[in-house]
């Protein structure tokens, strides 16, 4: 074979210049796409990712829960939160927070999250309605699952406050 020079590459034949062409083409497309996420946002973008997933596959299967329509809620629930935490994750390095304070809004954030899933989830399989009366009406289940979700909800509910508070304050808390 003779060199030949083509579209800037020297003692190629044509397959070659298309293959050295793509690989130029997807380092530069990697390179100015790629995000790098701190261990923080990592850990955000994860646990929403986790979520989002749980949420799709308990979408799959809302039916079979004893109250349907609190399934469908804790569906919801776990894909919107999921969401929600994975953008709180793109954008935690735009807080401006001492370390401490950031670990304590990421955790409560995720803590919060997951645990109001899980509370929707465990109402949807036992019945358990007396903190929610709108998904629950028609249901109800033993005493001490009552009082679990009660609580559940409850403790999740304050824990998500706190994290999103804490991010919200991050966000308009000024550089110095």
């Amino acid at each position: 074979r003779s060199p030949v020079v083509r579209a800037g590459f020297a003692n190629s034949d044509r397959k070659d210049d298309k293959r050295q062409s793509w690989a130029n083409t997807r380092e530069k497309a990697q390179g100015e796409t790629a995000v790098q996420l701190t261990s923080h946002q990592r850990s955000l973008v994860v646990a929403g990712a986790m979520l989002f997933l749980l949420g799709l596959l308990q979408g799959g299967v809302v039916q079979i829960f004893l109250n349907p329509r609190m399934g469908l809620s804790a569906h919801l629930t776990a894909v919107q939160s999921g969401m929600a935490m994975m953008i709180a994750g793109a954008l935690w390095g735009s807080a401006n927070l001492p370390a401490t304070t950031s670990n304590i809004g990421r955790w409560t954030i995720i803590a919060g999250m997951f645990g109001l899933w899980t509370a929707l989830t465990v109402s949807a399989a036992t019945g358990a309605s007396d903190n929610l009366p709108i998904a629950g009406a028609g249901y109800s289940a033993a005493k001490s699952v009552e009082i679990l979700v009660t609580i559940a909800i409850g403790l999740s509910s304050i824990s998500m406050t706190i994290g999103w508070l804490v991010f919200v304050a991050g966000l308009l808390r000024k550089r110095g």
